[in-house]
C-alpha cells in the first residue's frame, strides 16, 4: 500500500511539472497573484446566472447584467423562466469561465464586449503591435 501511495505521488508530481512546462511554453503562465478558479467561476455563473460574474467579471458588464437578470426573474412567469433560465445560465457559465480565464491571463478584470476604458482606438492604417515612427 505504501509503494502504491508513493508511486501515485510521484505521478502527480510529474503531471504538475509537465503542466507547468506546457504553460510556460505556451506563454499562459504569467504568475498572476490571486488567480481566479475557472471551475468556481463557471459553477457560480451556472447556478446564479450573471450574479456569478461578480466573482471575476468586469463590473461594467456584470452589474447591468445582474439588474436585467433580476428584473426578468421578478417579472416573467415561472413557466417561462424554467426554459429561459436554463439557456441563460448555460451561457452565463461559459461567460464566467471566460472572465476567470481572462483575469488569470492578464491579472485584471477584462470585458468580453467592447474595449477597456484604458485602451486607445487605433487610427486608419495603425497596427497595435507596430510603434508609430516619425514626428
Amino acid at each position: 500500500m505504501a509503494e502504491r501511495e508513493g508511486s501515485a505521488r510521484e505521478d502527480l508530481t510529474r503531471l504538475k511539472d509537465g503542466a507547468a512546462v506546457a504553460l510556460r511554453a505556451s506563454g499562459l503562465d504569467k504568475g498572476v497573484k490571486g488567480k481566479k478558479s475557472l471551475l468556481l467561476s463557471g459553477a457560480l455563473s451556472f447556478f446564479f446566472g450573471p450574479w456569478g460574474w461578480l466573482y471575476s467579471g468586469a463590473w461594467v458588464e456584470a452589474i447591468p447584467a445582474v439588474v436585467v437578470y433580476s428584473l426578468a426573474v421578478y417579472i416573467l412567469p415561472s413557466f417561462v423562466l424554467f426554459y429561459l433560465l436554463a439557456l441563460v445560465n448555460l451561457g452565463s457559465a461559459a461567460c464566467g469561465v471566460l472572465y476567470a480565464w481572462g483575469y488569470n491571463r492578464d491579472g485584471k478584470r477584462l470585458r468580453l464586449t467592447g474595449k477597456d476604458a484604458g485602451e486607445k482606438k487605433l487610427g486608419k492604417g495603425e497596427r497595435a503591435d507596430v510603434p508609430k515612427l516619425g514626428k
